[in-house]
C-alpha cells in the first residue's frame, strides 16, 4: 500500500473551516480523488487548488465520526472503472464553499512511496480508508477586529474566558455555541490610571459586542436594518475578503465598517527534519532495436504468499516476515493484492485486514508486510506479481 504521512489542510480548507466555525454552516464533502502527480521540489501542498494529475474520483463517500473531534472518510476504488494502470501517489478530499463552489479541502502526496494499482483481476474491489483530524482550536488564529466609538477591539474566535485586562491590550471574548449557531460576546479594558498623585477615576466598564448575522453586501445590510440603534450587536458582511464587521454608529446615525478578519502571526516553527529522497526520474528513450533482435515482452510471474493473523508484532506499528519461494531483493515494488474467499462475508474481513497493511518489501525468498496503525485480525492470502 502506498505510504501517505497524513492529510495538509489546503488554504482553501483553511479559509471553508473559518466560515464554516463562523457562520455555523455545515461541512460537506464531495468527492475523493486519486491520481499519480507528482510534487516539484520544494512545493508546498497548502497552495494547491487541483490535483496535479486525477487519475479516480469517488462521490459515493461515507462518514462517522471515529472520536473526538475526528471524522473518517470511506470510498472504494471499483477496479472494474479502471482501463489504465497509474501510481497511487496523491490523494485529495473535495468539499463545497458556499461561496466558491467547490474546492479542494485537503490533500496529501506519497512521493517516491507511491502504490501501483493496475488493471487487475485479481480482486473487484480495492479500498483506501482516510481519516481527517479537524481541530476547533484551528480557529484559534482568526480575529475579527471591530470598533466601537472611539476605541478599538481585537476579538479572537476561539473557547476562552472573558476577563478585564489593562489599557491598550487586546480584549478577550467567549463563543457560546447555541443549536447550530456561535454567540459571540467580549467587553473592552479598563480605562487608564491616572498619573502620580491622586489616583484618577476608574473607567468605565466596556460595552459588550455580539454577531448577530451575516450580509453578502453592505447594501443589504442597509436595506434589511436601516436604523440598527435598536440592535445589541452588529453583523458580518462578506462581500470583502476577509469579511468585515460592521456596527451601528451612534454618533453618526448609520452602520459602520469596523475591520476584517485576520489570523495573528503565528511562533516562528522548529527547523524541520531533512526531506525525503526526490523521486526517481523518467525512464529515458527506448533505445534501438538490434539487427536480428524482436521486440521483448515483459515475463510476469505470479507468486503467492500467506499471512497469519498470529504472525504480526510489534506495538505502536506491526511487522511480519514470512518466507517466500522464488523472490529475490533485486524484484522491487511487486504488485499485490489479496485472494479473497468466496464467501461474502469472510471477504469482507479480509477486505478490512487488507487494507491495514501500508507497505510489502521484497528480500532473497522472503517479504516483510507493515502495518503502521493497527495488525488484521484475519488471515491473508495475497498474490505478488513480479518480473
Amino acid at each position: 500500500m502506498a505510504a501517505f504521512k497524513g492529510l495538509v489542510q489546503t488554504k482553501a480548507g483553511e479559509a471553508l473551516f473559518a466560515k464554516c466555525l463562523a457562520y455555523g454552516l455545515p461541512f460537506k464533502v464531495v468527492r475523493m480523488v486519486m491520481g499519480d502527480g507528482e510534487l516539484a521540489q520544494g512545493q508546498d501542498p497548502k497552495g494547491l487548488t487541483a490535483m496535479i494529475n486525477e487519475k479516480y474520483s469517488d462521490g459515493n463517500i461515507s462518514s462517522h465520526v471515529a472520536g473526538d473531534q475526528v471524522v473518517q472518510l470511506e470510498a472504494t476504488m471499483d477496479a472494474a472503472l479502471i482501463t489504465e494502470g497509474f501510481w497511487l501517489r496523491e490523494v485529495g478530499i473535495f468539499a463545497e464553499d458556499p461561496d466558491e463552489g467547490e474546492i479542494l479541502y485537503a490533500y496529501e502526496n506519497a512521493g517516491e512511496f507511491a502504490d501501483y494499482i493496475p488493471v487487475t483481476r485479481m480482486a473487484t474491489y480495492m479500498r483506501r480508508v482516510m481519516r481527517i483530524l479537524i481541530k476547533v482550536a484551528d480557529a484559534a488564529n482568526v480575529q475579527l477586529t471591530a470598533v466601537v466609538g472611539a476605541v478599538e477591539v481585537n476579538v479572537r474566535i476561539g473557547s476562552v474566558t472573558v476577563e478585564t485586562l489593562p489599557a491598550g491590550a487586546q480584549a478577550v471574548v467567549r463563543v457560546t455555541p447555541v443549536g447550530d449557531t456561535l454567540n459571540f460576546a467580549f467587553k473592552l479594558p479598563r480605562g487608564e490610571q491616572g498619573g502620580q498623585g491622586p489616583q484618577g477615576v476608574k473607567g468605565e466598564q466596556g460595552l459588550g459586542l455580539t454577531v448577530l448575522g451575516g450580509f453578502s453586501s453592505a447594501a443589504g445590510l442597509r436595506a434589511a436594518y436601516p436604523d440598527g440603534s435598536g440592535l445589541d450587536g452588529g453583523f458580518m458582511v462578506s462581500a470583502f475578503t476577509p469579511s468585515h464587521y460592521f456596527y451601528w454608529d451612534t454618533i453618526k446615525g448609520e452602520w459602520a465598517d469596523g475591520g476584517a478578519l485576520q489570523g495573528v502571526k503565528g511562533d516562528d516553527g522548529a527547523d524541520g527534519r531533512d526531506g525525503l529522497q526526490g523521486p526517481q526520474g523518467p525512464q529515458g528513450p527506448q533505445g534501438k532495436d538490434g539487427k536480428d533482435g524482436a521486440d521483448g515482452k515483459a515475463n510476469i510471474t505470479f507468486i503467492t504468499a500467506t499471512l497469519p493473523a498470529s504472525g504480526w508484532t510489534g506495538t505502536d506499528s506491526f511487522a511480519q516476515t514470512v518466507a517466500v519461494s522464488g523472490v529475490t531483493e533485486a524484484m522491487n515494488r511487486p504488485i499485490a493484492d489479496v485472494d479473497l474467499a468466496d464467501d461474502i462475508d469472510t471477504a469482507r474481513l479480509q477486505l478490512d485486514a487488507w487494507s491495514l497493511i501500508d507497505r510489502i518489501s521484497v528480500g532473497d525468498g522472503e517479504i516483510t508486510a507493515y502495518c503502521f496503525d493497527g495488525k488484521p485480525e484475519t488471515d491473508l492470502t495475497i498474490t505478488l506479481g513480479v518480473i
